[in-house]
């Protein structure tokens, strides 16, 4: 198995494992948590209303005929629907930069020319006099 899908499987089992306490605290908070009293409903109101009354059918229906008859109704014809307009999108709001500033040009002095040292007139070099020996008395 390749490393990265073993680095993968490790962080998602860490996760998992890391996930577990939360579960059983969870769990526990349910089991604590206090019981409500049982709901009783109560019977609906009774409403008294008069007895019904019932309606022979002889009296609503029309007596049967010995030819049976068929009158159709004649069919009216329905507005002819449109076709459905096609589906547009309104533009959306495409988000604009801001104007900046922008820097303006500013006049820089010119370089000034760097004064030298003008050289000056070494003197010679001099002989150095060399030391003379003396004789220095014993005691």
């Amino acid at each position: 198995m390749p490393k990265t899908k073993q680095n993968i499987y490790g962080i998602l089992a860490g996760i998992i494992l890391a996930t577990i306490p939360c579960y059983i605290l969870g769990l526990v908070g349910v089991a604590a948590a206090p019981t409500s009293p049982p709901v009783v409903p109560s019977p609906p109101p009774l409403i008294v209303t008069d007895q019904p009354t019932l309606t022979p059918l002889s009296a609503t229906l029309p007596p049967p005929s010995a030819t049976p008859t068929n009158n159709p109704t004649p069919a009216t014809p329905t507005a002819t629907l449109e076709p459905t307009p096609t589906q547009s999108f309104p533009p959306t709001a495409t988000l604009t930069p801001l104007p900046t500033a922008t820097p303006t040009a500013t006049q820089t002095p010119l370089p000034t020319p760097t004064p030298t040292l003008t050289p000056t007139g070494t003197p010679p070099p001099t002989a150095t006099p060399s030391p003379t020996l003396t004789a220095t008395p014993v005691p």
